[in-house]
């Protein structure tokens, strides 16, 4: 899908876009401000979930949505520094929806001067600030289940990680799907990595040209690289023998049926929905808040064509769930609900 490029008029280089029609008959209750990362729409990643539930959310609710494609990270992250400046003919304050780890040092750098507005932030780890709702949502539970029933479908299977850089934030999916493969009696070589930085996220023909490198010794690669995922899938498509990938954010079914075991997502609507409607009140509430597999926000979503079946074993559910909480604990995460 060929990105849109949005320029928003408090910068000489952002607009408003993809907005609820203007007219006599529609006088929405407040302004929603939405900031995508750089990459844009289109590439079934996180990016494309949040957007989907923002956009189900508006149909049931009486809001203006103005969606913001920064040209790069840096115009975004300028556009954090100045969204205090947000004026809206609706309301003094609005509601302002930040999608990406990568405005994590922007947001930080505000020390919580955001203006009159409330500010949700998805996919960071930003320090509490007041009039800052940050909700992490923790993957170690699906992956430990995708690494578990993927390793079964090759007699002695290894695996490994290519991800789109070596980033902090992969850690739990990384760490879940090598327990998962190792309790299934397969093995794994450490992560490969696409690039140094966030653009291995959208480099699909180098990805592509990795994983046709590591399928040669591994049966299966769990695709951690977002928008480079396409890439990753297409050379599982092509190898001469049969190769498996498990993808993450959305379905990835599509791109390859024949070799994506399932995909890892996070559930975003629920939270979409419900501070949407505490800003609606006036009782939008501030604080770092996870979520989790145990709570139905992450979940894999398995291909039934590969896999045989549509449904996880409850036992196999259940082990991953106390998986996952031996390992917060372990690593010093307190779960907020």
């Amino acid at each position: 899908m060929k990105r849109k490029i949005i320029w928003f008029l408090l910068l000489p280089w952002l607009c408003y876009g993809c907005e609820n029609d203007d007219n006599e008959f529609f006088s929405p209750d407040f302004e929603v401000f939405v900031l995508l990362p750089a990459e844009g729409l289109g590439d079934r990643s996180f990016v494309d979930n949040i957007y989907a539930a923002i956009e189900e959310v508006k149909l049931n609710t009486n809001i203006k949505v103005n969606y913001i494609i920064p040209e790069s990270l840096e115009k975004g992250e300028a556009w954090v520094n100045q969204m205090h400046l947000l004026k809206s003919d609706i309301r003094p304050d609005c509601l302002i929806i930040i999608a990406g780890s990568q405005y994590t040092t922007a947001i930080d750098a505000l020390n919580g001067q955001f203006g009159s507005h409330s500010v949700l932030f998805f996919e960071g780890t930003a320090r509490e600030q007041p009039n800052l709702a940050q909700i992490e949502y923790h993957t170690y539970a699906p992956s430990y289940i995708a690494g578990y029933l993927s390793a079964l479908k090759s007699d002695t299977c290894k695996a490994i990680v290519l991800a789109g850089f070596d980033a902090p934030f992969l850690a739990e999916y990384i760490d879940g799907f090598h327990e998962g493969i190792i309790d299934a009696g397969g093995s794994y070589s450490p992560p490969a990595f696409v690039s140094t930085g966030f653009s291995g996220f959208e480099m699909p023909d180098s990805a592509y040209q990795i994983a046709l490198g590591l399928l040669e010794s591994h049966q299966l690669i769990f695709a951690l690289a977002t928008g480079s995922n396409q890439g990753i899938i297409n050379a599982a498509r092509e190898y001469v023998s049969q190769r498996y990938v498990v993808g993450v954010d959305a379905d990835q079914s599509w791109m390859g049926y024949n070799v994506v075991t399932g995909s890892i997502i996070k559930l975003y609507l629920p939270d979409v929905e419900h501070y949407i409607e505490q800003f609606r009140k006036g009782s939008f509430k501030s604080g770092n808040f996870t979520k989790t597999q145990a709570e139905g926000r992450t979940s894999f979503l398995l291909n039934p064509l590969v896999m045989k079946t549509t449904a996880i074993p409850e036992s196999l559910l259940q082990t991953a769930i106390q998986k996952e909480a031996i390992y917060l604990i372990n690593k010093g995460t307190a779960l907020v609900p």
